[in-house]
């Protein structure tokens, strides 16, 4: 919520409501106006409703962040066709778009309803400025440094060891959790920032210089401890998270201009998705690619970042495919993707590999995908409960999929631990849920793993170490 001028004690409520309801119908005379007004308007609508049911400030915005990272890959297609002013059956080859992108909609909405179900009763613990005081930023950031190494080593092996790789990967994922206490005490306390641009700038030379874009983590991160720190904010931390944004934006077409090329290069020309390059060779080869950055470039970089963000057009393949050409599932993906759950490979190291996201896709799409290297390509998982169940009872199991992410949610934030601890937990393994191309195995698959990690370390761990972040002396 934005805290606005105030304008009385008795009025300032009524003030910010009348506000909101003008926002509203801002959004809806501008839906009404553009190319495509029945979507426009849905995209829109969306964004009050999924944040009256998933964010009430005092808690960290863990929920809405993730469906929101999903909206704006359903709405992105929309909006971009606005900007041109052109429909946005026009963006695609496939005559099942609009469809695709109402059916997605509404699957949100579904998702959000089991998050907010599952949380129950909001269980929201005020700030409390004693408590917080006692956490030192100096032990919470040279924590965070040593997390930051442990990690990338974490990371280095993770994929030579299938059984662990999982489990590896969890743990390098631990480091957003101090990130998180970090990025949150600075923008409490207003103090730090060279500590946290240090950070972000660690975090970002990392990201960009890997085989895939894992930059973009540190700005999630940044974004949900920001408005957890101050879920009320001035125009002026507004313009600050308006400025993150912009920030990412500009990164990500970057990277959309580069990548192919990147790829090719670290990989030396392999079409594997490896890293031959050594780290500086990776690092002169971003600089010279920034130096030759130019505003053509990132123009030409829009429409290819457009639709890659936008991940429907798979979808309305699936829905002009099946069950036309091939038949419904009728529940052997998200069994399939159960059994995988409940054969960890540690226990079965025999177990057979799941069929690849990119063979997936052109089976249920039809589409031919066999020129396509260096990635991965996936139907998303609301696409794999339409394929599994048709419409409208894709949206049972993504209802069951929102209750699991919200009881997840609830059982963090309700645990006797520290607040930025809780909220960190749950963080890093509900952001395992936030984008729309995960397939029902990964997504399942990741989260349960990262909530029996984080929930083990949350018990055995944690209240070992938790004392160890704090002051010598504070007076509470």
């Amino acid at each position: 919520m934005l805290r606005f001028p105030a304008r009385g004690n008795r009025n300032g409520h009524a003030y910010r409501s009348g506000l909101v309801l003008l926002t509203i119908l801002i959004m809806v005379w501008l839906g009404l106006l553009s190319e495509n007004p029945l979507l426009t308007l849905a995209v829109f609508l969306l964004v009050p409703l999924l944040t009256l049911l998933l964010w009430k400030p005092g808690e960290p915005p863990v929920l809405l962040f993730a469906i929101g990272m999903q909206w704006l890959q359903v709405a992105m297609l929309v909006l971009y066709a606005d900007i041109l002013q052109v429909s946005v059956e026009t963006r695609s080859t496939s005559d099942y778009l609009t469809e695709a992108i109402g059916y997605s909609l509404l699957g949100l909405v579904v998702l959000a309803a089991g998050m907010r179900l599952a949380q129950g009763r909001w269980i929201a613990r005020d700030h409390n400025e004693p408590l917080l005081a006692r956490w030192s930023m100096q032990k919470v950031w040279k924590t965070y440094l040593t997390a930051f190494v442990i990690g990338i080593l974490f990371q280095s092996v993770a994929f030579r060891y299938s059984q662990l790789t999982q489990i590896l990967l969890v743990l390098f994922n631990i480091k957003w959790v101090v990130f998180f206490a970090l990025a949150f005490l600075v923008a409490y306390r207003r103090e730090g920032y060279l500590l946290l641009l240090t950070a972000i700038v660690l975090e970002v030379l990392i990201g960009f210089t890997g085989f895939f874009s894992g930059y973009k983590q540190v700005f999630f991160v940044l974004i949900i401890a920001f408005l957890s720190a101050r879920p009320r904010l001035k125009r002026s931390e507004v313009l600050l998270v308006g400025v993150m944004g912009l920030v990412l934006v500009f990164m990500s077409l970057f990277w959309t201009s580069i990548k192919m090329d990147y790829r090719d290069y670290v990989s030396q020309g392999s079409g594997k998705q490896v890293v031959a390059r050594s780290f500086a060779e990776r690092v002169t080869w971003m600089s010279g690619a920034l130096t030759d950055l130019n505003s053509k470039k990132l123009i030409d970089s829009m429409d290819d970042f457009a639709e890659r963000v936008a991940y429907v057009e798979y979808f309305s393949w699936v829905l002009r495919h099946v069950p036309r050409a091939v038949p419904y599932e009728d529940g052997k993906l998200w069994g399939g993707a159960v059994v995988h759950i409940l054969t960890p490979r540690l226990i079965f190291p025999g177990k057979e590999d799941l069929l690849s996201d990119t063979k997936k896709t052109a089976k249920y799409t039809g589409l031919n995908l066999g020129r396509r290297v260096n990635t991965s390509i996936s139907t998303g998982y609301m696409a794999e409960s339409y394929i599994d169940f048709g419409f409208p009872l894709m949206y049972v199991p993504i209802f069951l999929l929102g209750l699991l992410l919200g009881g997840i949610y609830r059982f963090f934030m309700s645990r006797r631990t520290d607040y930025l601890v809780n909220a960190g937990s749950a963080m890093v393994v509900l952001l395992g849920a936030i984008y729309f191309e995960t397939n029902i195995a990964k997504m399942l698959g990741g989260t349960i793993m990262a909530f029996i990690v984080m929930a083990l370390l949350l018990k055995y761990v944690v209240p070992v170490i938790e004392p160890k972040f704090y002051r010598r002396r504070v007076r509470v």
